[in-house]
């Protein structure tokens, strides 16, 4: 908003001006005085676009600051509830799919609108009139009186204003250092640490550089223009849906395709897709073996039987064998001599 002191002819200098007379000492003609008088008039009748979209603001809001209707709505709502990093939450009905965004309502008097893409990103879906699902409050626009909201996980479009600390944004790397990625985020430089950009270690995160990826918002200081951003916080929650999904149809007996993720003086740890399960050293191989790294390598993707699901404790408990995939040597040599004699 503009203030009165800006330009002259809001705030006249001198008493003379007041009055409409004139500052110079020289006589003045006809035409100077209503010239003069008729500057700060003008100025008045044309009140700058700022200020008036500023005026529009005020008139919306009333009294009330944007947090302070967003408040109001929280206390009058019983769907509100606050996330671990401070983002608000809150669970609407659908009540209209149109072609670019989705109505919500979250009560009598709170509606809200979020992008339909949203929905056919992360469900592959269209949702349907009448079904409910959690969303995340971004902002509230006041020119609709409508909240702007989005689904949990939803990657948003960058903008600087509207940033705040547990959003999951796009951002791209543009550089590496010793503690970890330099990245940019409209235009605003911030910084991954080298421990937030993977679930697992990373011996070169110089190959991220050029690559523009969802991340996690976890430290924002817009006055000190300080970004610090967490790829593995999006790859956390991706691998918690992955996992739950895995655990619905993993059962004993089955054959899976795993990838061996580490490798330990008793075994090896191998991804089932969100989870990890354990290859005992014993079922590594039928040939008796000291060493799994002589076997088997991190990275490597080979086939197991599913022995035991273990989900009674608070860590799910997963037993793999490779060996019991596999052709057995022995068995295969004695069968040959039953054959031959």
């Amino acid at each position: 908003m503009h203030d009165q002191n800006d330009t002259p002819e809001e705030r006249p200098e001198t008493p003379q001006n007041e009055q409409g007379g004139g500052t110079d000492a020289g006589p003045s003609g006809p035409s100077s005085e209503p010239e003069t008088a008729s500057q700060p008039a003008q100025a008045q009748a044309k009140p700058s676009i700022e200020q008036s979209l500023d005026d529009e603001i005020a008139a919306a809001l009333g009294d009330m600051s944007i947090d302070q209707i967003m408040d109001e709505e929280d206390r009058s709502s019983g769907t509100v509830q606050i996330t671990s990093d401070g983002r608000r939450t809150r669970n609407g009905m659908i009540v209209a799919v149109q072609d670019k965004d989705v109505m919500i309502e979250f009560g009598p008097k709170s509606q809200g609108i979020c992008p339909v893409q949203q929905f056919k990103t992360l469900n592959d879906a269209v949702p349907e009139v009448g079904s409910r699902h959690d969303f995340v409050v971004e902002r509230f626009d006041p020119f609709d009186g409508l909240l702007v909201v989005s689904l949990p996980g939803a990657v948003q479009k960058a903008d600087w204003g509207t940033l705040e600390v547990g959003q999951i944004i796009e951002a791209r790397c543009i550089g590496v250092n010793r503690g970890g990625l330099e990245m940019e985020v409209d235009h605003h430089k911030g910084f991954m640490p080298a421990g937030q950009v993977e679930i697992r270690h990373v011996d070169d995160i110089s190959t991220f550089i050029g690559e523009k990826f969802p991340c996690k918002i976890i430290e924002l200081k817009k006055a000190k223009n300080r970004l610090v951003l967490s790829r593995k916080a999006v790859l956390m929650v991706e691998r918690e849906n992955q996992k739950k999904a895995t655990l619905e149809e993993l059962a004993e007996g089955q054959v899976r395709t795993v990838t061996v993720t580490s490798i330990q003086p008793y075994g090896a740890f191998a991804d089932l897709g969100g989870v990890d399960g354990l290859i005992h050293i014993s079922d590594i191989a039928h040939e008796r073996i000291k060493n799994p790294g002589d076997v088997l390598k991190v990275g490597e993707t080979l086939q197991v039987e599913v022995l035991k699901v273990d989900t009674s404790g608070d860590q799910v408990k997963i037993g793999l064998g490779r060996k019991q995939v596999m052709s057995n040597p022995t068995t295969e040599v004695m069968q040959e001599l039953t054959e031959g004699s």
